[in-house]
């Protein structure tokens, strides 16, 4: 059986109306960061605030996957990083372009991933697994 060792840890914290405000004053930053498939997930919210902190949370989650990876914006596009699930279920990641070069380096097989948010701020865990013998 093989067993998986941590190829790489991130975590990122926002404040979800610092950062509503900002995809607020820049629309076309939605679609920069959000792929059409999230893009569809986080206009499903109930209300304004639910959108706002889900947005948030996956701004948060799309940075936390970036260092888990050892990586910087820039160096991935934040396309090739896709955040799905969520809203009842576990969300995961699917890599794609260079994000999913980076990982095949390190020999990443999987990267788990946490959102959460509480009042103001927002936040997302990811860890990037990899084989061990």
């Amino acid at each position: 059986m093989a067993r998986s060792a941590i190829a790489g840890v991130g975590v990122d914290l926002v404040e979800v109306v610092r950062i509503a405000e900002r995809f607020e004053r820049t629309p076309a930053m939605r679609q920069r960061i959000f792929t059409e498939a999230e893009l569809e997930i986080l206009d499903r919210g109930d209300s304004s605030e639910a959108r706002a902190r889900s947005l948030a949370g996956r701004f948060a989650a799309k940075e936390a996957i970036m260092k888990s990876l050892g990586v910087g914006i820039g160096e991935v596009d934040f396309h090739d990083l896709v955040v799905v699930g969520g809203r009842g279920s576990q969300p995961t990641v699917k890599l794609e372009g260079r994000a999913k070069k980076r990982a095949e380096e390190l020999g990443v097989i999987e990267i788990l991933l946490s959102i959460s948010h509480d009042g103001p701020m927002a936040t997302a865990m990811a860890v990037a697994s990899r084989e061990c013998s």
